[in-house]
């Protein structure tokens, strides 16, 4: 590898490190201003490194609490409509079954 290739490779390694403190920032700042996009836009493992960063009495920590709530009905939610759905094949199924024994 020539010294050009490896400054390029350093620079480009350095810009992504720049690219993710940036994403990190605002994603701390949309946190602390508790703008839902960007909390409802977290992966599961940075919400919660940033709410255990604030106190359980602080807005954030109780907006994360919501978040997780929230994210939890809409896996039941998920999760009933699979039901219904069965449910409903499967009373089909007994109608079908029982017109023609």
């Amino acid at each position: 590898m020539t010294d050009q290739e490896a400054a390029e490779e350093q620079l480009s390694r350095l810009e992504a490190e720049q690219r993710r403190d940036d994403e990190v920032q605002r994603l701390r700042e949309g946190f602390k201003i508790m703008d839902s996009r960007i909390i409802a836009g977290l992966k599961d493992e940075q919400l919660a490194t940033f709410q255990a960063e604030y106190s359980a009495s602080a807005p954030q920590f109780i907006r994360a609490v919501q978040e997780w709530q929230r994210r939890l009905i809409v896996k039941q939610v998920r999760g009933a409509y699979w039901a219904a759905g069965i449910g409903v094949v499967g009373t089909l199924l007994g109608v079908i079954l029982g017109l023609l024994l």
